[in-house]
């Protein structure tokens, strides 16, 4: 639009003048064109773009991939953060701390012998090998390599578990249907083998502390995640198979929380409410939050990824609210832009929360190993990847990294504010001196071409402007840039 009225004012400059005023025709001409050049709007294009591409460049040379300059204005707007709990704020390389195995008889809970234990972690580290979820990937470590069994019909039921048919090394004949996930998906699994089954799934649900409905993970001691095995015969089993009895265990293992959440989420605390949304139950919830400090506006537990799904849409519409009735100038003008500011920012790992990553006005999403291994729904989800480098086995400095870019996002939209300033000051002075005054051509191109190599030097001025602040690139121990070398 811009452009087609500077268009269509060159030609009333220059034919308007000869025509209603009997003016000469060379000096109208002449105004024209100088009219055309500073009034054209190169430097206004460019003010945002030049700045995308430098924001864009200096977060992929340090392992932050971006979709696209306007990703890093929703991070400039967002007013508020959530974050996935097991393996964004917690390393999600748990320890296997001890098996129990359970028994239908007895309603006793105790420690597995060394030839169950076995067992169990042949079973679960099978399962888990195949699953991308840090607790299956934590079994499947623990696991002895040489005890891998062979799975088939392997099922993955989101926000649940897993769920395969195996057989033993020394088990000729029989056929074990597996479940290893939460409690009430076990006892789910294990009721659908019989009677036997039935009485060892009201164990199961017993020793997990009488889980709710929605069968959560639970809360072994100071924050120890609890997941369930269970076997059972496979149907149409014969020989010793046929009358085998189900069998189930309770796997504790222990999450250590990342050394840098608590930095990272009192800077996030400061510019607006931060939530956590986890699968896992409250208890587990509140024992991380309570290790992070009280930087936390709400905790929701016990969400399957439907769940986290709908309270991120319902978190980003209240964040957003405030801007779509709000009195400000700014409001008015981001509505009648057809804008909206705020909105919520959703930090995960991808697994059970790609679809509330794709919610939210802006997904991070943290590759849970060395190998940038993402999930493809997290990917078509995500609006930001954060790729784990090779020294950060844990992923202690991935959440670092999300400060860093949202610090980049805020530095860039600065830059852009600056760049569009500039731009339009030059470009409405030297217009009116062009209606007001008689500057020469080669003034004219001047101001026009300066102001335009101004703005794609103010631009680049987001490498240098990122060094020196909390976040930024000197800052010892980040895992962003290319550090400077020093003399020896």
């Amino acid at each position: 639009r811009w452009s087609v009225a500077v268009v269509i004012s060159t030609a009333v400059i220059a034919i308007v003048p000869p025509l209603l005023f009997h003016a000469p025709v060379g000096p109208s001409l002449y105004r024209s064109l100088v009219w055309l050049i500073t009034a054209s709007p190169c430097a206004l294009i460019l003010a945002a773009p030049l700045v995308y591409v430098s924001g864009l460049s200096v977060c992929f040379s340090n392992g932050v991939l971006l979709k696209g300059g306007r990703v890093l204005d929703a991070l400039a707007n967002a007013n508020g953060f959530a974050f996935d709990k097991t393996g964004t704020l917690t390393t999600g390389s748990a320890t296997l701390l001890r098996i129990e195995e359970l028994s239908k008889d007895s309603n006793a809970r105790n420690i597995a012998s060394p030839s169950s234990r076995t067992r169990a972690l042949a079973a679960a580290g099978s399962l888990g090998r195949l699953s991308v979820h840090p607790i299956s990937q934590a079994l499947a470590a623990a696991a002895p390599p040489e005890g891998a069994l062979e799975v088939v019909e392997y099922n993955m039921v989101a926000g649940s578990g897993v769920t395969g048919i195996m057989s033993f090394v020394g088990e000729e004949g029989v056929r074990w249907e597996a479940a290893l996930g939460r409690p009430a998906f076990v006892s789910a699994h294990l009721e659908a083998g019989g009677a036997a089954g039935s009485a060892l799934a009201a164990v199961v649900r017993g020793a997990a502390g009488g889980e709710d409905a929605g069968g959560s993970a639970v809360k072994g001691e100071s924050g120890c995640v609890v997941t369930a095995l269970g076997l059972r015969p496979a149907k149409g089993a014969t020989g010793d198979g046929a009358g085998a009895a189900p069998v189930a265990w309770l796997l504790h293992l222990q999450d250590r929380v990342k050394t840098s959440a608590q930095e990272v989420l009192e800077e996030m605390a400061g510019r607006g409410p931060v939530y956590m949304l986890t699968g896992d139950c409250l208890a587990n919830a509140k024992s991380v939050s309570t290790q992070v400090g009280p930087h936390f506006t709400a905790v929701y537990a016990d969400l399957r990824p439907e769940d986290k799904f709908a309270k991120v849409r319902e978190l980003d519409e209240h964040l957003k609210e405030p801007s779509k009735n709000g009195t400000s100038i700014r409001e008015r003008i981001v509505r009648a832009l057809g804008a909206s500011s705020g909105g919520l920012v959703m930090v995960g790992d991808g697994v059970n929360d790609a679809p509330a990553l794709a919610a939210a006005t802006a997904g991070i999403s943290l590759a849970n190993s060395t190998d940038g291994a993402l999930s493809t729904t997290a990917v078509e989800g995500s609006d930001v990847l954060v790729l784990r480098q090779a020294r950060d086995v844990d992923g202690d400095e991935d959440l670092l990294r999300v400060a860093w870019v949202m610090h980049v996002a805020r530095a860039a939209r600065q830059l852009v504010q600056q760049n569009v300033f500039m731009a339009l000051f030059s470009i409405g002075g030297a217009s009116v001196l062009t209606l007001v005054s008689d500057i020469p051509l080669w003034l004219g191109v001047v101001l026009h071409e300066g102001t335009t190599v101004l703005v794609a030097l103010n631009s680049l001025r987001l490498f240098s402007k990122l060094r020196g602040s909390k976040w930024g690139l000197e800052r010892p121990g980040a895992v962003v840039p290319t550090r400077r070398r020093r003399r020896a």
